[in-house]
């Protein structure tokens, strides 16, 4: 447990599922940028099923900036981001308006180096910050054409059916929240923030989140997927089953686009 009466600011959420391979690249990283701008790290065991939460125990016995989260059953890449979330508020986070929460793969893939200025933009009176595939200035190395095509086709199709004013980078998890952002969707919806449990449901955080008016904006990502060294967990078949199903569900409109009303609180009934 992070000790209490710690002032945080910037938290780090590394939600992770068979992730041993990239935890020693990870920490590497970290302790070469002086933790980027960030002061707490959250790592979030998903029920790996290799020893990223043996791996993540050691880093934490060494580093006291580090919280460990585990948990029974697996969540799912959204519900490990919520885990993380709930952790960072519950130690502190969002006592101050500028409080900010990062979300990124925990693969190596996403440049530490980029935190300060997502950090900065929210600081400047934005709410989401975006590491945006679809910015001048991005690029993307290690990607196969299909990937790239299915990218491209998923933020196309949502900008059609969920436009949002400052939002071109639906699907990627590389994102900074205002805290107290978090904290109010969490507060409203009784802790259930999303109802997917696959890679879809980072796209349903986004258009849950837009209902609450945020203001959003991107900076241009260099995805580094040639630095990946763990297995891909996203399943195609199932992503794009869980496309369609966001697509067929109530819209509702707010003043920066056409989003996803917040889910009801467990047990809640309609009046």
């Amino acid at each position: 447990m992070i000790e209490q009466g710690v002032q945080l600011m910037n938290i780090l959420v590394l939600p992770m599922y068979n992730e041993q391979v990239s935890i020693p690249i990870l920490r590497e990283h970290l302790a070469e940028s002086g933790f980027s701008g960030v002061d707490r790290v959250v790592g979030v065991d998903d029920v790996s099923r290799d020893n990223t939460l043996g791996l993540l125990e050691d880093w934490q016995r060494s580093e006291p900036r580090l919280q460990t989260v585990s948990y029974t059953p697996n969540r799912g890449l959204p519900g490990a981001c919520t885990a993380g979330f709930v952790a960072a508020l519950e130690s502190g986070a969002g006592a101050d308006k500028d409080d900010v929460l990062i979300t990124m793969d925990s693969d190596a893939s996403h440049p530490m180096d980029l935190i300060p200025a997502m950090v900065a933009k929210i600081k400047e009176g934005n709410d989401i910050v975006i590491a945006s595939r679809h910015q001048p200035g991005a690029s993307q190395r290690g990607l196969t054409v299909d990937r790239k095509v299915f990218s491209w086709g998923a933020s196309t199709l949502m900008r059609v059916f969920y436009p949002v004013k400052g939002l071109h980078d639906y699907s990627t998890n590389y994102r900074a929240y205002r805290a107290s952002l978090i904290k109010e969707a969490l507060d409203k919806s009784g802790g259930r923030l999303v109802e997917s449990t696959g890679f879809v449901g980072v796209v349903e955080l986004l258009l849950r989140l837009c209902s609450l008016n945020p203001r959003i904006a991107e900076v241009p990502l260099n995805l580094r997927y040639d630095l990946k060294e763990s297995e891909s967990k996203m399943r195609v078949g199932k992503t794009i089953r869980g496309y369609l199903t966001l697509i067929g569900k109530q819209k509702v409109h707010s003043d920066v686009g056409t989003c996803l009303p917040l889910l009801s609180p467990p047990n809640h009934k309609p009046a």
